[in-house]
Parts: structure tokens; sequence; C-alpha cells
């Protein structure tokens, strides 16, 4: 049996809404994105660009950021199932709690049914705060769904960006890229 070391609300979604809007995630994916392009373009004109867009859409992230937040007794809840899962899972050789491929602890067979009844009973424990929680993101996933009103992000030449960017940062910025079509 596993169990999942850590939560995320994180999803990811088209890159735009039905109506070819962005949606408020992929807005707060292109901010998160742009925080990680140090290096990656060099042109000061188009990293200016960029620092701009992150400007743009920073007012957007921080409301994210604190809507995902945990509320205190959430965090409480997390560190408690952390500290079981440790506890409960098969350890390596250095003593350290083994995690399956898929990111969950693996839990020791032999101690499956106390770490079961532990986990059931903090559940329990939480079980109010737990269903606010989950009625919470359901909540901020309706909000990331939506258009932004983010507008008028400028745009950079895909030839701007450096050989060594990933696919996933290439996909996040996609609506920030002006393709060159030379004929």
């Amino acid at each position: 049996m596993t169990s999942k070391p850590e939560r995320s609300l994180a999803s990811k979604d088209k890159a735009t809404s039905h109506r070819g809007f962005l949606t408020k995630s992929d807005a707060y994916r292109i901010f998160q994105t742009l925080g990680q392009m140090k290096g990656l373009v060099s042109e000061p004109r188009h990293v200016y660009a960029l620092v701009m867009a992150r400007k743009k859409l920073q007012p957007l992230a921080e409301a994210v950021e604190e809507m995902v937040k945990p509320p205190e007794r959430i965090q409480q809840y997390e560190m408690q199932r952390q500290v079981l899962c440790k506890e409960s899972a098969v350890k390596d050789a250095s003593g350290n709690p083994k995690i399956s491929p898929e990111q969950h602890f693996i839990i020791d067979p032999i101690k499956q049914v106390e770490f079961n009844d532990k986990l059931s009973e903090l559940h329990t424990i939480y079980k109010e705060d737990l269903e606010n929680y989950q009625n919470a993101a359901m909540a901020i996933n309706v909000f990331l769904s939506g258009d932004s009103e983010v507008t008028d992000l400028p745009k950079i030449p895909l030839s701007a960006l450096k050989n060594n960017i990933s696919m996933e940062q290439m996909e996040a910025l996609f609506p920030l890229l002006e393709s060159e079509v030379h004929g």
C-alpha cells in the first residue's frame, strides 16, 4: 500500500478558455514560468517584455497564491499525516522512508492495519476541515478555469529564446511567443 507524500492543487488546463482568452490558470502558469526564465532570453528588449508581462500578471498570481494557501488546521493535518506515513513506511538501508515511482510512501505491510487505523482517526479529527478545504479547492478550480482579465501581454519572437528552454516552459509561454515566418 502507498500513501502520497505531498498534495498539490496545481492542474494542467488547456492554454485558453473556450472563447480564446487566457484562463486564470494559464495566466498564473505564465507568471510562474517567467520567474524561471533567468538566462533563457538575453536581448534587453525581450527581457524587458517578459518583465512587463510578469508585472501585469503579478496581481492575479498574488491572489491565486493567497487562495491556495492551506489553512492552519490543514497544515497541522498534513504535518501529522506526513509523520504517520514516514513512521509506517518501509525504510531503505539508510533508514529513510521508501517512495514509490508514483511519489507515494511505501507502507510496511506489517504496519498497514495500524497505519490505516491511525489515518482513519486523523481523518475523523480533521473531517470538517478536510471537507471545507476540499470545497475551497473546488471553488479555486472554478475560479482558475475562468477567463483572466489580463490583456495586452507583450509578445517576443520565438528566436529570442535560447535553445535550452524546456518544452514545459515553451508551452507555458506560448501565448507570449510570435513565430517568425520567413518567405
